[in-house]
């Protein structure tokens, strides 16, 4: 159960609309102008701030956001984080206290007793900017008062969208219409409101889709573009949340600064204001969301919870890694914590400058892979250098990787730790991190050195003018394919086993025995499927005489096992394996569901059906607290269902009792009935929130649930012995929940006596189920207690408390002859609404009230249809209570059917339309209902002069049991026809498992098995379409399994292959064998977090599973109709899941087409990375899959296959030995896109081992020759696109800009038969016009290169000209070479001491292993830099001494004079050196890093034998502190 945590908010936000709904109406604010919004350069950089919500969900206080507090945050920040570049102060939910005159939010006074301006004009004295926070929609409470809208003639109504619908989530507001241009007029008027005010930043709540709302049924767009139009003149920043909709992400971006990506970071538990899992949740969406991200407009990762450990909830590694992504990622870096208690620990972390200029820098990083929990993240910063982090995801310490390749630089590199300030040295082809603690990280500084650097086509600093599309179809990837060569010998015999067949049954548990006759060969190994069976444990071999071991076979699952024996030579032999247990057990029957609940209301009445699993018993009878049931009479059985009829339900008395299940074998089983009249008494429902109810233990509360929860919420726990109470007036009680697989017993307590153990086990979820009632208490008052004793959850949905009638009479007659109206008493005051089923009567039109009298007009009552009415009085307090009011008319005559009663049988040779024939009298035939569910005529029924007929189509459809169906006419009283559902259909038979993967790799593929429960039937056919398969040959009976062959299944196509098993009885079966080919094709995997798929209903995400699933995470969901869509370019499709016994059924649709219903259930739990659907054969074109779920507790996506074109035709070839021939195959792309051939590890040689002639590749006899016998995998690599993608354009006159840092660059793109020219600009300078045709597709071809400029920034555009589309790739940037050098020793005069170096981190240390000194008076200290090796022909462009300097308490800042020299001697310090300069600078005057540029005194010689550096203090009273030295050299190569 995944739990939706933000009860918080909900209270924070209950708070804000219902005070300004209970509130008086303001007087209209004074409009002077009292401060004007900063022109912040909205969106330039990512903003830093603080956010108040953290900390009111964490204390739960809702006045947390008052002046004082706001007052005191804003001066912390000024003294501690301001000046690192925070400077928000934004104001979460619960600032307003109600609304002006027009409908405008106003300050709580309560909060800002001195008004929230004064609290705005402090932030803006220190420097900061102040946000407020809204949601979408129109206020309720606004509706209602219809108040004027400003500046205009209109009122809130003439704004509201007709008929009313919900603007927000949580339903606290209505949907305005914004065509009518007063909506807009209303939004700058609080725009220009908050403009006053002087606020700079809104955060702009429950924006849709997204905040829980994954398709258009609730769309705050039209909210978010008035919003930012009326904000644009104020410079107020614009922040949408929450979890935002990422197929909308065009348009976030057209009208907002930032949008958060997904759910909170707050954990909403006890003393911690996050966990590691909602900070880990977030790599996937930063992985989803980066591109989207820079100046304008940002990735939004909620609050930065590192702050203080004592209550972040996360370790100091974590809080590191926090901190870590949102800098990488340029997220909005506002904390959540209280800045007036950060800990050291903490401020360190915000205030790491160096992690700062990162985040500033606007580059959003991405990840090189994200299938393991060691990732490297990365961004080109268009100079050479890169930003690199490195994430241990996992759960224990691991190395991590990064590869130079991987992000595009080629060469050496060097590497500075950011968070330590610390140079580690120059790496060759990449950096580890060994043993990364859990969820650690590391923060780099990436520097190419000389190397040319690759920019993908999405990197940040890349621009695109006009209308680019990235991929669309238009990329070429490189996703290898293998020519699968089957390599035969007919000069070598096989080997054969005897007997092929054996039977295990756990019962007996005997080992199995073959003989092997090897003709000359040896036993390589026994495999079952891809797993090898272990030589000794699981099988033994003695002579020829193979033994599988009980203890093996004991632990296979019922059915068959097919084991394959691979010899030296010759082909694979297989052994099949029947696993059974006849073990005698006696296995209890169930009921369920465990609690069932009648209404006695007539038109509530109905049958109560159970389903019960015999599990080889017989049911032998039913009783009622001890009084035994009839069958027949008082309850039917048929097959698997027991029906208690209404009949005898409604003779039973009001409240909770048991109903005992008695069976031949095993335990009885009792079920609580729980017998209710919903038409008597009042009532009053409490939902889980209320106060009033107190839970004992851990309950968390879960909502947004989308099963049909009363509220759409739930509390629930896991811990037995926990509970919930609650105190009540009244004369009963209700308890409602939802009834589910894992969940179990509740001991309920009234007045602290135990009153029922009742059982809450249902084999699907359902919801809003009451499972126990009692009545006839003394009106007064009273407790309910529920305690968990068994099953995984126990949950509560609502408690409703029975009262004492509310109105008076509670029954009713209306005459329309007569009529005149009907008046009632009520015994409380306060009605606030009377509703007729869903519709509400018009108070003053349709009833009246004056004091406790309540009178129904008659003409609302003459409207009613004759029959009886239920009309619901609902009161201010939530109590309610039914009215039942008979409306007839005396002067009518009345119509009359024949027959009134009749039946159905549901068998399908049995259905047929169900006639009767009405008697009108004058009157028409108005409708006809079942249970206030009207009938469709034409389809569900239709008319013919007097005869009506009900639709057999329908009444299949209706449960069995009886269907009243009401006929209503246009006067007169209502007829009824009562129809009698059966079903004669014989037991159908059944197949176990439904589904079965086959992978027809040769050296994996065995049979496929399924096991058959007749019911008493036989099997007559296997058919596969028109095509009836033939026993012996294509498929084999054993027992009672089917086993189709292995020689039939490799002649199947790709794809899903459905059998039809047809029965002498009963409904045909479908087996279906999802075919594929793990050793053929291409294919591009899409992870279920993967953008493109589009998730509708609730689904949720699960990492860290730990079952093997691909990337170790998934998608699911619990609700059926939930579904996902993925859009793919492809020829094929396969869906990847789990089976478990708790999945079910999902529907699949190809571009809007039914294909068939996939079940994913089996007797064994979380199989892993399962293909439960394949499709191959479509057009290569844009195709879309959809899946919906049908049934089960949980449907699951793992991932999802698109199957890529062929590069090479025909895949499979044999080769024989004894006949040897050369085998081609034909490349389906430009030969020059093969980059060679590898079987398995080993490359094969180009000329040698194969040829390439155009486009006709030839594997060489004398290699193949080579190859052992069986399959050989040769796999073609093949060069795509740079990172597997391109922009495009089809518009001429479309441009792309990149930026970049160096002296020279590539333009690197595909060329192709659709292509044309393309004009280059470097630095706005025409520079000549390229031409990316070619005949075939072309990938990573350099069309323009220039190099030769000055080392800086520089842009090169392309401007498409021709052709019908311009592809972008890559850039390739020439950037100079960075030496840092290493100090390799150093001279402390003073105390006469050698300095040690730490290679690792060059750093000039002394004996305390962190800094050195200089002593005061005129001492120094001399520092040798190591030689390095420039190029001959190198430029030198700059060189740098770099020191750090430790600010600390006694140590001094005066000026220092450095002396830069050469051949440093053993004499140590300044005798027989020679110093290129000797100078005094004014450095070192604060804390920091300083450089002195020395560029003008280094020449290649200098560089080459080293260089020194004197550091003298000229302080005579402090010493000096260093804690880096660095000589830094650039040249271009």
């Amino acid at each position: 159960m995944n739990v939706l945590l933000k009860k918080t908010r909900l209270l924070l936000l209950v708070f804000i609309f219902f005070t300004a709904q209970f509130g008086h109406v303001i007087p209209i604010l004074n409009e002077t102008n009292v401060v004007k919004a900063a022109d912040n350069g909205l969106g330039a950089k990512p903003y830093m701030g603080w956010s108040s919500f953290s900390m009111q969900v964490f204390t739960g206080n809702s006045q947390i956001i008052n002046a004082a507090n706001l007052i005191a945050q804003s001066n912390a920040m000024k003294t501690t984080l301001q000046p690192y570049g925070y400077k928000y102060i934004n104001v979460d939910a619960g600032w307003n206290g109600g609304t002006d005159g027009y409908g405008r939010p106003i300050p709580s006074t309560t909060l800002y007793p001195n008004g929230l301006q004064a609290v705005i004009d402090h932030v803006h004295n220190n420097g900061q900017k102040f946000g407020l926070y809204m949601i979408p929609g129109l206020g309720k409470n606004i509706y209602d008062a219809d108040l004027p809208i400003y500046g205009t003639t209109c009122t809130a109504r003439d704004i509201a969208y007709q008929p009313l619908t919900k603007g927000d989530y949580w339903d606290f507001t209505y949907r305005i219409d914004f065509s009518n241009p007063c909506a807009q007029s209303y939004i700058n008027s609080i725009a220009d409101l908050l403009g006053q005010w002087g606020v700079d930043f809104l955060k702009f709540d429950s924006v849709t889709p997204g905040s829980g709302i994954s398709d258009l049924s609730l769309d705050a767009r039209d909210d978010v573009k008035a919003w930012s139009q009326a904000l644009a003149p104020h410079n107020i920043w614009l922040e949408l949340s929450w979890a935002l909709d990422i197929n909308y992400i065009d348009y976030w971006k057209q009208y907002a600064n930032g949008w958060r990506v997904d759910w909170d970071v707050e954990c909403y538990c006890t003393g911690a204001l996050t966990t590691w899992n909602n900070i880990a949740r977030l790599f996937p969406r930063a992985a989803q969301w980066w591109r989207h991200a820079g100046p304008g407009g940002w990735n939004d990762f909620d609050s930065l919870n590192v702050g203080n450990g004592a209550m972040d909830g996360i370790t100091q590694d974590e809080r590191r890694t926090a901190m870590t992504l949102w800098a990488m990622s340029s997220a909005p870096l506002y904390i959540g914590n209280d800045m007036t208690n950060l800990d050291s620990f903490g401020i360190g972390l915000l205030t790491n400058d160096e992690v700062i200029a990162v985040h500033q820098a606007g580059r959003p990083a991405h990840p090189v892979s994200t299938e393991s929990d060691q990732q490297a993240w990365y961004v080109n910063n268009g100079d050479g250098s890169y930003t690199v982090a490195l994430f241990n995801l996992g759960s224990s310490s691991a190395t991590v990787n990064v590869n130079w390749n991987d992000i595009g630089l080629n060469g050496s590199a060097t590497v500075r730790d950011l968070w330590s300030h610390t140079d580690l040295g120059t790496f060759a082809t990449g950096y580890s991190s060994v043993n990364l603690p859990s969820h650690a990280s590391r923060l780099f500084k990436v520097v190419a050195q000389g190397g040319p650097v690759t920019a993908n086509d999405d990197e940040p600093g890349t621009k695109y003018t006009g209308a680019w599309v990235r991929n669309g179809g238009k990329e070429f990837r490189g996703e290898p394919q293998n020519l699968v060569v089957q390599i035969n010998d007919a000069s070598k015999p096989n080997s054969t086993i005897s007997p092929t067949t054996g039977s295990f049954n756990k019962a007996s548990q005997l080992d199995l025995n073959t003989t092997m006759t090897l003709n000359g060969n040896s036993l390589v190994n026994i495999k079952n499927g891809a797993t090898t069976l272990v030589s000794g444990i699981n099988y033994t071999v003695s002579g020829n005489l193979v033994t599988f071991k009980k203890e093996y076979l004991s632990t296979r699952p019922n059915g068959i096992t097919q084991l394959i024996f691979n010899f030296s030579s010759g082909k694979p032999q297989y052994y099949s394996i029947l696993v059974k247990d006849t073990t005698v057990t006696i296995n209890n029957s169930t009921v369920t569901p465990v609690a069932a609940s009648f209404d006695k209301n007539e038109t509530e009445q109905d049958d109560v059906r159970l389903t019960i699993a015999l599990n080889g018993n017989q049911l032998s009878s039913i009783a009622h607290d001890g009084t035994a049931l009839v069958q027949g009479t008082h309850y039917t059985v048929w097959d698997n269902e027991v029906t208690i009829k209404k009949e005898y339900l409604v003779t039973k008395p009001l409240g909770t009792s048991d109903l005992t299940f008695t069976f031949s074998a095993g335990t009885a089983r009792t079920i609580a009935l729980i017998v209710r009249d919903s038409s008597m008494g009042g009532s009053k429902s409490l939902n889980d929130t209320h106060s009033s109810i107190t839970y004992t233990g851990t309950w968390p509360h879960s909502f947004n649930r989308g099963f049909g929860d009363f509220m759409d919420d739930v509390h629930f726990t896991e811990a037995n012995g926990n509970s919930f109470e609650h105190t009540f007036n009244g004369t009963g009680v209700e308890v409602v929940t939802e009834l589910d697989t894992a969940q179990g017993n509740i001991d309920f307590y009234v007045d602290g006596l135990l009153k029922k153990t009742v059982g809450t086990l249902d084999l699907d979820r359902s919801t809003q189920k009451i499972v126990y009632n009692i009545t006839g208490l003394a009106n007064g008052s009273h407790t309910i207690k529920g305690v968990k004793t068994s099953g995984v959850f126990m949950l509560l949905d609502k408690v409703r408390v029975s009262l004492p009638d509310l109105i008076s009479p509670i029954t009713a007659i209306f005459d329309k002859a007569l009529q005149t109206d009907v008046a009632f008493t009520t015994t409380i005051t306060g009605v606030s609404s009377i509703t007729n089923g869903a519709a509400a009567l018009g108070v003053g039109t349709d009833y009246t009230v004056s004091g406790n009298t309540v009178t129904i007009k008659k003409g609302y009552l003459a409207a009613q249809p004759n029959g009886k009415i239920y009309l619901t009085f609902n009161f201010t307090g939530g109590e309610t209570q039914n009215l039942v009011m008979t409306v007839k008319d005396s002067a009518a005559s009345n119509s009359t059917i024949s027959p009134a009663a009749s039946s159905f049988d549901k068998k399908e040779t049995a259905q047929a339309d169900v006639s009767t024939t009405i008697t009108l009298n004058g009157n028409t035939l108005s409708s006809i209902a079942n249970r206030g569910t009207v009938l469709v005529s034409g389809t569900d029924y239709t008319v013919s002069g007097n005869n009506v007929t009900i639709k057999k189509g329908y009444l299949a459809a209706q449960p069995k049991g009886t269907t009243k169906l009401t006929f209503n006419f246009s006067a007169g009283d209502p007829q009824t026809l009562m129809i009698t559902i059966s079903d004669t259909s014989p037991p159908s038979s059944a197949l176990s498992p439904t589904t079965v993967r086959v992978d027809q790799m040769a050296t994996v593929l065995v049979d496929a098995s399924t096991m058959m429960t007749l019911n008493g039937n036989t099997l007559s056919s296997i058919k596969n379409g028109g095509t009836t398969l033939v026993e012996g040959t294509d498929y084999t009976l054993w027992e009672n399994h089917v086993i189709i062959k292995k020689a039939y299944l490799a002649a199947l196509p790709k794809g899903t292959t459905n059998l039809t098993f047809i029965f002498s009885a009963g409904k045909a079966q479908n087996l279906a064998l999802v075919i594929s080919d793990t050793s053929r094709g291409r294919y591009e995997s899409f992870n279920d977090d993967n953008s493109r798929i589009s998730y509708k209903g609730t689904w949720y995400s699960s990492k860290n599973r730990g079952f093997g699933d691909y990337a170790d995470d998934v998608h699911w969901t619990e609700k059926n109709g939930d579904s996902f869509e993925f859009t793919f370019k492809g020829t094929g499709i396969e869906l990847i899941s789990e089976t478990d016994p708790a999945t079910g059924d999902m529907d699949i649709y190809v571009d809007d087409q039914f294909k068939q219903t996939i079940s994913t259930s089996s007797k064994v739990s979380n199989q892993p990375q399962i293909v439960v659907y394949s499709l191959n054969g479509l057009s290569d074109d844009t195709h879309k899959v959809k899946a919906v779920k049908k049934s089960g507790s949980f449907m699951v996506l793992d991932r999802l296959k698109v199957v890529l074109p062929d590069v090479i035709s025909p895949d499979t070839a044999s080769f024989e030995k004894t006949n040897q021939v050369d085998i081609t195959a034909t490349l389906t792309t430009d030969p020059s896109n093969l980059i060679g051939i590898t079987n398995g590890g080993t490359a094969l040689v180009q000329g040698t081992d194969y040829t390439v002639s155009g486009n006709q590749v030839t594997i060489k006899k004398g290699f193949l020759a080579t190859q052992p016998m069986g399959a050989a995998n040769l796999t073609f690599s093949i060069r795509g696109d740079y990172q597997n993608d391109v922009h495009y354009t089809s518009t001429n006159g479309d441009s792309f800009e990149y930026t970049f840092t160096g002296y020279g660059i590539d333009f690197v793109t595909a060329k192709g038969p659709l292509q044309g020219d393309v004009d280059i600009y470097v630095d706005d300078v025409f520079k000549q016009t390229v031409s990316t045709y070619n005949a075939s597709r072309l990938t990573q071809q350099t069309v323009y290169s220039i190099t030769g400029l000055s080392n800086g920034t520089h842009k090169i555009k392309g401007v498409k000209k021709s052709g019908t589309y311009m592809l972008v790739d890559s850039f390739k940037i020439a950037v100079p070479a960075n030496v840092n050098y290493a100090i390799t020793d150093g001279w402390d005069q003073k105390n006469g001491k050698t300095l040690v170096e730490d290679s690792k981190v060059y750093t000039v240390i002394s004996i305390d292993d962190t800094y050195f000194e200089v002593e005061k008076g005129g001492y120094y200290v001399a520092l040798k830099a190591a030689a390095a090796n420039i190029p001959p022909g190198a430029t030198i462009t700059n060189a740098v001494w770099k020191l750090h300097h430790s600010e600390e308490s006694g140590f001094g800042n005066g000026k220092i004079t450095i002396k830069l020299g050469s051949n440093f001697t053993a004499s140590r310090g300044a005798s027989g050196v020679t110093y290129a300069t000797d100078s005094t600078v004014p450095i070192l005057t604060s804390k920091g890093e300083y450089q002195w540029n020395v560029t003008s005194f280094i020449t290649n010689s200098i560089a080459n034998g080293g260089a020194e550096l004197l550091v003298y203090n000229n302080d005579s009273n402090k010493k000096i502190r260093v804690d880096r030295a660095i000589l830094e050299i650039t040249y271009n190569k």
